[in-house]
């Protein structure tokens, strides 16, 4: 039996998620954690079980994530045990790449093969991309500033640009649902991902200036769009960040706790 265990800061995506484009993403390194173990044992089948206080969206895309890397990655059989916790039943695009990380240590473990990160963000990026159909970037991009510990803006084309370890306050308190991607036209698509990169400048500014107007009017900006594309709710506060194919998770940054 080969087994891992790890806790980890829990990153919070920032986009308006343009479709067929690869524009800006703004990830936050927030205050809050997950803590996940992974038991991996020989056996004469595959097969993968996941336990813990994690949502039920979060559990099924986590076990298909794995499920991919443990079939199509393993060359032998191997049955994997998964227990994640969380205070949140949001922030599912961190918790898989964390776990997607330490399934890859895992194995490289096993068959002592190592992998650069380069290899790592780039079988990360295909699970929550391909396989998962979010935004393509969040899943380099989280790569990125989970290895760095940092928050950061960039873009998979561009590269990245960290801008400090510090942690922000992120409390999950809603979900939206939205059911298909619009079709947009070239130019539609272009003031889209002007506008999605403006309003991550100024959200990233308001934080470090700790200016809460600044911060509102960006994130007003940022739901505003959102509700252009897919339709959703506008909310009174807060801001949208995309937690699956099919649903936003709705987020406040800097409220004091409770």
């Amino acid at each position: 039996m080969d087994s891992i265990e790890g806790e980890f800061n829990l990153y919070l995506p920032l986009l308006v998620p343009v479709p067929g484009r690869e524009n800006h993403i703004l990830v936050y390194k927030t205050e809050s954690h997950a803590t996940i173990s992974m038991e991996l044992l020989r056996s004469h089948s595959r097969g993968i079980s996941i336990f813990g206080n994690i949502g039920e969206i979060t559990k099924l895309m986590l076990a298909k994530a794995l499920r991919t890397i443990l079939y199509d990655g393993f060359p032998e059989p191997f049955e994997l045990k998964v227990t994640a916790n969380t205070e949140s039943k949001c922030f599912t695009p961190s918790i898989i790449v964390g776990a997607v990380a330490q399934l890859i240590e895992l194995g490289s473990s096993v068959y002592e093969e190592s992998f650069s990160q380069d290899d790592k963000d780039e079988i990360i990026e295909g699970l929550l991309s391909e396989r998962l159909k979010l935004h393509y970037g969040i899943g380099i991009l989280i790569s990125r500033a989970m290895r760095a510990s940092a928050s950061l803006i960039g873009s998979p084309a561009s590269g990245s640009t960290e801008f400090g370890s510090f942690s922000i306050y992120a409390k999950p308190y809603g979900v939206t649902r939205i059911s298909a991607n619009p079709f947009l036209d070239e130019g539609t698509s272009d003031l889209l991902a002007k506008l999605n990169s403006y309003v991550l400048v100024q959200h990233y500014l308001s934080v470090k200036d700790s200016n809460e107007l600044r911060r509102r009017t960006a994130e007003r900006g940022i739901n505003a769009a959102i509700h252009f594309l897919y339709g959703t709710r506008v909310p009174s506060e807060g801001v949208l960040s995309p937690d699956s194919r099919t649903r936003f998770c709705l987020y406040k940054i800097g409220e004091e706790r409770r």
